[in-house]
């Protein structure tokens, strides 16, 4: 889920992971059991690699190492993460400029 949230005059982009969907259209997933497992891995993976982006964050911290240890812990826990991603941040319009651009040497 995709939230905005409006206050002040400035805006705030959020979402949040939910789990949805049908075992039979995932190729590869033979039980409800194993998609729920795998589903359950990684949301617990993005939330630890959330944690501890944040954890890195201060001033002077590239934002490719932000991504950096974002992309260990997914790949860590057997899952993969985009090298390359644009997202914006908070301001007085939803996805206003500047775009911040996140590029993994890896």
């Amino acid at each position: 889920m995709d939230v905005s949230v409006y206050l002040d005059g400035y805006h705030g982009d959020n979402c949040k992971s939910i789990l949805v969907g049908r075992k039979d259209i995932i190729v590869g997933i033979d039980s409800i059991n194993e998609l729920t497992a795998r589903a359950n891995a990684l949301m617990e993976a993005t939330e630890t690699a959330l944690m501890e982006a944040i954890a890195v964050c201060h001033a002077g911290v590239q934002v490719s190492e932000i991504g950096r240890v974002m992309h260990d812990i997914a790949d860590a826990n057997g899952f993969r993460s985009m090298k390359n991603i644009c997202g914006g941040g908070v301001g007085s319009h939803l996805h206003m400029l500047p775009e911040i651009k996140v590029s993994l040497e890896i």
